[in-house]
């Protein structure tokens, strides 16, 4: 579901046990046992770290909103059955929530008590939440803590908020909501390939371009926050044609993507399934090997049958490895 910002923890919804768990586990303990929690009768589908980390966000398929941290309790909060992403503003006072209050909206809810960020009156030029275009899927804050970039095929939406304030009694620590202003809407950049399923999407470390994957599009698209265009950089493989991407993922400054993805489907088989695959290391900028699907790394390896590929799981010859997960530890 989520990696967190330090790259040292990874959370994972288990869909198979009953009942439901999510786990935490530390990448940097060898000996650290992970954090299960118990999430009876809902799967996860999103969740966010807080930016110190104090704090995790867990969306599920019933439409609340779990809250963990060290110190508490997990605590369910109830918000709307429509939520896909969940995403902290970048001062990590309070978090985005795609779907909520409804289908086609983004609110706040705060990080103290994962309550809803509030604006009074609820009126223009204020509003507690803004509406887009589609059904958004993923939202991106900008580093500059001012935007928010969000997903919604076939566009990507971009929107201002306001600096959050705070109404705290005189002499008192409380935790109270704070205050947010939405604007009334977003603006939207079709990216022009018409009503895509993403399989991967960034917002670079410094904010300045959006890399996106989708699913039966053999290319990196590559989204300019400044001008607004997008770009394509074709995925293929010599000997076989275009690729088509399965999974990705993107170092922290999107300088390289590493794309999991189908070189050859087998048009003999209903429906036609992959026979070659690879991982397809991309390069965004000009790097020394120019900007391009510079190499693709086959799953070969010779293993003690004299097996040509990394699957090890009885057989001989054993069936072709697909790539179809890839992940890279922030830096």
């Amino acid at each position: 579901l989520t990696i967190s910002n330090d790259g040292k923890l990874v959370v994972v919804s288990d869909t198979v046990s009953t009942p439901s768990q999510v786990y935490i586990f530390n990448g940097s303990s060898s000996t650290a046992a992970p954090v299960d929690l118990i999430i009876p009768g809902e799967t996860a589908t999103a969740a966010a770290f807080s930016p110190d980390q104090l704090k995790l966000f867990i969306l599920t398929n019933t439409g609340k909103m779990y809250v963990y941290s060290t110190v508490d309790a997990l605590t369910p909060v109830s918000i709307a059955t429509s939520v896909t992403d969940v995403k902290f503003s970048a001062d990590g006072s309070f978090a985005y929530v795609a779907g909520a209050p409804g289908t086609t909206s983004i609110s706040g809810f705060a990080t103290c008590n994962a309550q809803p960020t509030v604006h009074d009156p609820p009126q223009p030029p204020h509003f507690d939440s803004v509406t887009t275009p589609g059904i958004p899927l993923q939202i991106f804050p900008s580093p500059d803590a001012q935007h928010v970039f969000v997903l919604d095929p076939p566009y990507i939406d971009m929107f201002a908020t306001s600096d959050t304030q705070y109404d705290l009694p005189d002499g008192q620590f409380t935790c109270n909501a704070p205050t947010v202003d939405f604007p009334q809407s977003v603006q939207s950049f079709n990216l022009g390939q018409g009503n895509f399923i993403p399989l991967y999407t960034q917002l670079v470390a410094d904010g300045a371009e959006v890399v996106l994957v989708a699913q039966n599009i053999p290319a990196v698209l590559l989204f300019n926050v400044s001008n607004g265009q997008t770009s394509s950089i074709p995925l293929a493989r010599s000997g076989f044609g275009s690729s088509y991407p399965l999974s990705a993922s993107a170092s922290t400054d999107g300088s390289q993507v590493f794309v999991a993805a189908c070189d050859q489907y087998d048009r003999n088989t209903k429906p036609p399934t992959c026979a070659v695959g690879s991982v397809h290391i991309v390069c965004t900028t000009a790097c020394a090997t120019g900007q391009g699907d510079f190499q693709q790394v086959p799953y070969v390896n010779i293993n003690e049958n004299n097996d040509t590929n990394m699957c090890n799981n009885g057989g001989n010859p054993v069936a072709q490895c697909l790539p179809n997960l890839v992940a890279i530890r922030p830096q």
